[in-house]
């Protein structure tokens, strides 16, 4: 078992927790746990949604919420961090004054009142999983304790918003990414930038828990018709239109289909009205957010899981979707788009990836799949499975976290 040694406690410090997007992070914390590692969860905020999964249920008391704290607590928090560490109080405080423009002091209390609660339970490392609010607050406790921090930037992060990105890069003592694209995005952001540092940890899939059922067997040439799936949160990068466009092509030329659409967010009434306009209400299905437990039983009813994401207006765009990953280990084929790191995960033989922004040829896509005999749909699904096997294991991935928290 991966202990670490001396029983290191490392802190998952989140943005907001729980997400029902961020089924990656909970994954790792559930890994390292099986491991031996001791784990404290920590959180800026709360995220308030509905629908929660029950890994997120079953450590929803024990998280710590850094904002929440009360008076009492902030203030021993900050006399114990600043009486352990005055010379880094003065240089944190140093460092706060040149890099912000206002609200030194409210950074510098931050600092102090997640440092101070980190040493009260024994955290050794901190871990913040995007490059955002989280990461910054790791970065200034990390300056003022001395507690080592690291990061897994992801997407709007570093494309859109990249704050403080080479600040928070240069003190860290790693950086992990789940993808090679943004690895070489991150040395081209910060020229100079040791790329021994930045470490490649794919976002890790549970095989036992993505363990697929017998499938029925599907007739070449639609007889049958066929089952679209795809899961994402409903936004302009997961390019959920072209979909639409998809099957609105498909059903003009009498093809029969059915799509499944889960997932919420600011694309949803526009994905609707696509919907009504085009008379597709009996052929796609918007259903909404959903648990990894109920997602995880579409995968065994579909026939194929699309997901034609796009570099949005702003810059946007995905790494490697964790839900590809979740229908490749179902053995599902995936059709998706050459967008970041997509590609490195659709590999040969596993599904097809298509250009951005093109209905025409995710239609043709979507074709050929239903085209295939059945013994060709399970070769695809197959080697799908194979490839998240030993590239996103979530074991092998953690063994690497527990590796570099270690060294």
């Amino acid at each position: 078992m991966a202990r670490l040694a001396g029983g290191k406690k490392v802190s998952y410090l989140l943005n907001a927790f729980p997400k029902l997007s961020e089924t990656f992070i909970l994954n790792e914390i559930w890994e390292l746990r099986k491991k031996g590692v001791s784990v404290f969860v920590a959180a800026v905020g709360r995220s308030n949604e509905k629908i929660v999964h029950a890994k997120a249920e079953a450590i929803a008391n024990e998280v710590r919420y850094v904002g929440e704290l009360c008076r009492k607590r902030k203030l021993e928090n900050v006399m114990l961090a600043g009486f352990l560490h005055p010379l880094r109080l003065i240089q944190t405080a140093a460092f706060i004054r040149n890099r912000y423009k206002k609200g030194k002091r409210w950074k510098l209390q931050q600092a102090l009142y997640l440092g101070g609660e980190l040493i009260r339970n024994g955290v050794k490392h901190v871990h913040a999983h995007f490059a955002m609010e989280a990461a910054e607050q790791a970065m200034l406790a990390s300056l003022s304790t001395g507690i080592p921090y690291s990061m897994h930037p992801h997407a709007l992060d570093i494309y859109v918003r990249p704050r403080m990105l080479k600040d928070k890069m240069r003190y860290a003592k790693f950086v992990s990414t789940e993808c090679e694209f943004s690895k070489r995005y991150l040395l081209d952001f910060f020229p100079g930038y040791p790329g021994e540092r930045i470490f490649v940890i794919r976002l890790g899939i549970d095989m036992d828990m993505f363990t697929p059922k017998k499938k029925k067997t599907l007739e070449p040439g639609m007889k049958n018709g066929l089952s679209i799936l795809s899961v994402a949160r409903l936004v302009e990068k997961k390019g959920m239109i072209f979909l639409l466009e998809a099957v609105k092509k498909l059903s003009g030329d009498g093809i029969r289909v059915k799509a499944t659409i889960v997932g919420e967010g600011p694309e949803y009434e526009r994905l609707s009205t696509f919907i009504t306009q085009n008379r597709l209400d009996g052929v796609v299905d918007l259903k909404g957010p959903r648990t990894a437990d109920y997602v995880k039983n579409l995968f065994d009813t579909n026939d194929v899981f699309v997901l034609p994401c796009i570099v949005a207006k702003n810059g946007d765009q995905d790494a490697t979707p964790t839900a590809i990953m979740e229908a490749m280990a179902m053995k599902v084929p995936v059709i998706s788009t050459r967008v970041a790191g997509i590609p490195e995960i659709i590999s040969d033989g596993c599904g097809f990836v298509i250009p951005e922004k093109d209905s025409n040829s995710l239609t043709a896509a979507i074709k050929k799949v239903a085209q295939m005999s059945d013994s060709e749909r399970k070769t695809l699904g197959e080697a799908g499975r194979k490839f998240v096997a030993a590239n996103c294991n979530i074991r092998i991935q953690g063994d690497k976290l527990v590796d570099l928290f270690e060294d």
